[in-house]
């Protein structure tokens, strides 16, 4: 996109008066891209005004996380020869 003078999001720098608690390698373009989602940081925009995102990291350790979504009747996923019908309906 560069040829054409665009910039995606992860493009560009980001602005580190809007993220001053992000490290400075951080803030270069696409640093934060494939980065895991921290837990126990609000980097961005906190949820409830209570607390802000300098003052809420977490510290403590964490063992477990579970994720219960509720049943799974796994209707969504593709089986391979659908897969395989779909990528050649491609070409």
């Amino acid at each position: 996109m560069a040829e054409a003078g665009y910039l995606t999001t992860a493009e560009r720098p980001l602005d580190p008066a809007l993220f001053p608690d992000l490290a400075a390698d951080d803030l270069e373009p696409g640093a934060l891209v494939s980065t895991p989602t921290a837990v126990g940081y609000e980097s961005g925009t906190t949820v409830t005004s209570d607390y802000t995102a300098r003052d809420s990291r977490f510290t403590g350790k964490i063992n477990w996380v579970q994720l219960d979504l509720g049943k799974d009747d796994y209707d969504h996923f593709i089986d391979p020869g659908e897969r395989l019908r779909i990528a050649l309906s491609q070409q």
